[in-house]
């Protein structure tokens, strides 16, 4: 099966900015992917543990680069993305405005779930 991770990137910071928060936001739901977090079990009497990304493979992962113009189209993605339940990581800048957010990862999704997402434009240096 094809899995697809989104990365939203601000556009109204420097091309070069652009690349590396990308970089940052993905770096960091790699990071976080690899916790172990737990679930109640179906009888409701324990819990077990499991991984967010369990079973899915880095070649197996489609990568999608989208670009928004600011903070507050940003933000209005993450509205989006809390609306239909995707589970993501954001990244925030200490070096902008003491901690602004920059980019924002979506953990991998699969080809079915990514229908809100495909609106969206690419990103596109300029």
């Amino acid at each position: 099966m094809k899995y697809f991770t989104y990365i939203f990137t601000r556009q109204d910071i420097s091309p070069e900015q652009q690349i590396v928060q990308s970089a940052h936001a993905t770096f960091q739901l790699g990071v976080n992917s690899q916790r172990v977090f737990t679930q109640k079990t179906a009888e409701g009497d324990g819990t077990m543990p499991y991984l967010v990304n369990e079973g899915i493979v880095a070649e197996e992962t489609h990568f999608t680069l989208v670009g928004v113009r600011s903070l507050g189209a940003l933000n209005a993605v993450i509205s989006i993305l809390e609306k239909f339940g995707y589970k993501y990581e954001a990244f925030f800048e200490p070096d902008l405005n003491n901690g602004e957010i920059t980019s924002v990862a979506v953990y991998p999704i699969s080809e079915y779930m990514k229908g809100p997402l495909e609106a969206f434009n690419l990103l596109k240096l300029k």
